[in-house]
């Protein structure tokens, strides 16, 4: 480790400290410890940063589950492993209800290097999750954020059994609903009183005389007035015909029974289906052209919103999240045409990510440097550009070549901006002059902030990725210069360290062993004989029989892989080949004497496969044997000094091959 293990040991017994640290030591660990025994003492060191605590669960006066509660009340979160002499079942579940990361049995601490690596691992996790979770979150404050901000009434309402209803009279065969309604007056009022409120704005509570929204949450029939069936029918076949906009003109009441004339605008998501939050708005008409216009934009940007962050949430596919975003783009800010460019920060160029209304392909082809061109100033000068009308504007377009044939007239560009980096460049264009208000600006800036989220949580994330697949092949590739290095010292024939891996590999996965078994079985197969770097030549090298001396000097490496690699944490789940597998199904093997399923089924894999290998290739000492030698004694030693079950899979493989 990089960095020594800061541990506090909670224990009244120094010999038991001193085997955690003997323990702590042996599975690779550079500590940075504290011992205490009473409760003030444990106190006052929770004030202090610890990688782990390690606490025996029986103390003259305090235990294990007080020391793991006094933990949480005071605000801290570390790792906490109960290292005890003896524990009953029922108390060890509460330990872990209670929050413990694992609990161990003194006669038992071997475990406790892995249980440590483990324990880490669990809490760098539950980090990543929670930053998840914390983008997750911000993601909807903004969103909530515009929903309170917004200057229309706003509800979330939810129409899933208004949806179902409709659903249940189509398969009964009803096709015309506007007539249906007429015939049975009772099915509006039933419509009515299934659409439920789920949540209103502020300006909602002003606009209907709430004390507060609890007032209006419920059922929608409360302030429907009799006038408003119509408007009410028209809805339900809006619904049924598979419409995904609907506005019209009805009546409602306040609270207090005060009539509204409202212009009611409603977002019908027919394509996603989620009926169980429909977005509808509410404006009072008194201004009526000026303020429907504002309704449907202020709806439409909203869902717009909540679409391109719900795209990015959802994908870290660049191209699904800029269509989704150059889609909604397009219709909301009324243009002709729209292009994204993003800057490659080793090149600094910024290049065509994708583009919607262009009339010809040029635009694809577009490579601006910094500082050329309108989009290359914009992002160089990290501000927006605005011509609103070219012919007359003292600044003229660039680059025409690439908008030859466009036609246009108004030229708008906003910088990607995140964490202070600029990572591209969104443009919108127009084929005619084009003078935005305020509220234009502004959406178009918000949606160049949401472009630049999104690019910059894509790329970190396909960054991460790489770096891992990197540091994962370079890991591998040593292992395999290891393995080749060991064959040239071992003299074994050339490959047998890839022959013996690629066919354990095929045995395994008809085992069903999870992918990433067979990744740390792999790395097992490797380094099969790695403890024999610690043999000496004249033994490892010798032509003839081994005597008895020797043998016993042979014998140790598999110990002698253990005490090489079990301080690599990415390496401790591949041990089981290295030190186990030259065990035997009887129990004659070496170096521990395991028998039967007592070997792990990785080595008991690996052995049969070695074996192979090493019959069927010639050796200082012999020649190699002929294929069905080979087989009789593979399956002259199965049930003796190999897995009855593994040599038959092993003998499936082959003629499988063959």
């Amino acid at each position: 480790m990089s960095n020594p293990l800061k541990v506090l040991i909670l224990e009244d017994r120094q010999s038991d400290v001193e085997l955690m640290l003997h323990e702590l030591k042996r599975a690779g660990y550079e500590t940075e410890w504290v011992s205490v025994e009473t409760r003030a003492d444990f106190h006052d060191q929770l004030n202090s940063d610890w990688d782990v605590i390690l606490s025996d669960y029986i103390l003259p006066q305090y235990n294990g589950l007080q020391a793991l509660t006094d933990m949480h009340e005071s605000g801290k979160d570390f790792p906490f492993i109960i290292v005890t002499g003896s524990i009953s079942e029922e108390v060890a579940v509460e330990c872990m209800k209670q929050g413990a990361t694992d609990y161990l049995i003194k006669d038992r601490l071997a475990r406790l290097g892995s249980a440590i690596s483990r324990a880490i691992d669990e809490k760098v996790s539950r980090l990543e999750r929670e930053h998840a979770e914390r983008l997750i979150f911000e993601n909807e404050l903004r969103y909530r954020t515009i929903f309170e901000t917004a200057t229309v009434s706003i509800w979330e309402e939810d129409y899933s059994a208004v949806k179902k209803t409709i659903d249940d009279l189509k398969e009964q065969g009803v096709t015309d609903f506007s007539a249906y309604s007429r015939e049975q007056p009772q099915f509006l009022h039933e419509v009515a009183e299934s659409i439920i409120i789920l949540d209103v704005n502020d300006e909602t509570v002003r606009m209907f005389g709430a004390g507060s929204r609890d007032e209006l949450l419920g059922s929608l029939h409360k302030i429907i007035l009799p006038e408003a069936i119509d408007i009410l029918r028209e809805e339900v076949v809006a619904i049924a015909e598979g419409k995904t906009y609907f506005k019209g003109e009805t009546v409602s009441q306040t609270l207090q029974g005060e009539r509204l004339h409202i212009l009611i605008t409603l977002s019908i998501p027919q394509e996603t289906g989620d009926f169980d939050r429909v977005l509808v708005s509410m404006m009072d008409i008194t201004e009526r052209h000026l303020l429907e216009q504002q309704t449907q934009n202020q709806l439409r940007k909203l869902a717009a919103l909540r679409t391109i962050d719900t795209a990015i949430n959802a994908s870290l596919d660049i191209k699904i999240v800029t269509d989704v975003l150059l889609e909604q783009a397009l219709a909301l800010l009324e243009v002709d045409a729209i292009s994204l460019l993003t800057l490659d920060p080793h090149t600094h160029f910024l290049e065509h990510a994708g583009c919607l209304g262009f009339r010809g392909d040029m635009q694809k082809q577009l490579r601006l440097r910094l500082g050329e061109s309108q989009a290359g100033k914009t992002a160089l000068q990290r501000r927006m550009t605005i011509i609103p009308d070219i012919a007359n504007s003292a600044e003229k377009l660039d680059k025409l070549e690439f908008l030859a044939g466009e036609d246009i007239a108004a030229y708008f560009a906003a910088p990607l901006i995140a964490k202070g980096q600029v990572k591209g460049v969104l443009e919108a264009l127009h084929r005619s002059p084009m003078y935005p208000d305020q509220d234009w600006m502004d959406f178009f800036r918000n949606l160049a902030g949401l472009a630049a989220i999104a690019i910059d949580n894509i790329t970190l994330f396909k960054d991460l990725q790489k770096s891992n697949l990197d540091l994962a092949l370079a890991y591998d590739n040593t292992l395999e210069g290891w393995a080749r290095a060991l064959e040239y010292r071992d003299m074994e024939t050339e490959g047998h360290s890839r022959r013996v891996v690629d066919l354990t590999i095929k045995i395994a996965a008809k085992f069903d062993l999870s992918e990433k078994e067979l990744v740390h079985l792999r790395r097992g197969a490797l380094l099969h004989d790695i403890g024999k770097m610690g043999v000496p030549d004249h033994i490892l090298q010798k032509e003839g029989p081994l005597d008895e001396k020797e043998w016993q000097i042979m014998r140790q490496h598999p110990l002698y892989a253990i005490e090489m690699l079990s301080h690599i944490s990415h390496l401790r789940p591949a041990l089981d080949i290295p030190h186990y597998h030259h065990e035997k199904w009887d129990g004659s093997g070496y170096p521990r004497g395991l028998k039967g399923e007592q070997i792990p089924l990785a080595a008991r894999i690996f052995a049969i496969v070695d074996a192979w290998d090493a019959l069927r290739s010639d050796r200082p000492y012999r020649e190699a044997w002929s294929e069905q030698k080979a087989l009789d004694y593979l399956q002259s030693q199965s049930g003796q000094y190999f897995d009855p079950k593994v040599v038959d899979v092993f003998l499936g493989v082959l003629s499988e091959e063959s």
